[in-house]
């Protein structure tokens, strides 16, 4: 059996959905509510032109929340972050260097896709930017990563 050898079934190692903080979404749904007010208050208020500018203001407050992560794949080849939008960033497994649980105070460049403070995921790279993710089950996703990357170092 090749490990290396392509995935039949077209199906991910390991998929895990995102741990996501309620705290943060309410947050956002709170600025978006008063970002809301604000533009009705400006057009009454100020006249269009003010408006037409908080209307720009929450377009680019929907593009914020379309870059949410909502789920982490792990494939034979690399690993993947889903976006809200739909958009996957690939991590391919020829640059992991390995993984690890981070902690809370990372001060390292790292693309941070993280929506929780718990479960905290790092990805070190030898090329490109370390990455951190939170899956809802970290011990599964970093098993899975290691068996991805150096299958012959994991112990079943």
């Amino acid at each position: 059996d090749n490990i290396y050898a392509a995935n039949p079934v077209k199906q991910p190692v390991f998929s895990c959905a995102m741990k996501q903080e309620w705290v943060l979404f309410l947050l956002f749904a709170v600025l978006f509510a008063l970002f809301v007010g604000l533009a009705i208050y400006l057009g009454i208020t100020e006249g269009p032109y003010m408006s037409l500018l908080m209307v720009v203001e929450l377009l680019i407050f929907a593009f914020v929340l379309c870059v949410f992560p909502k789920r982490v794949e792990v494939w034979h080849d690399a690993v993947k972050i889903v976006l809200v939008c739909g958009y996957k960033h690939t991590i391919p497994t020829s640059t992991i260097v390995y993984v690890e649980l981070a902690g809370l105070c990372e001060f390292d460049f790292a693309l941070k896709c993280a929506t929780s403070i718990l479960n905290r995921v790092r990805i070190v790279r030898s090329s490109g930017m370390n990455v951190i993710v939170t899956p809802k089950d970290p011990e599964g996703f970093i098993a899975a990563v290691r068996q991805v990357v150096s299958p012959s170092l994991v112990a079943v």
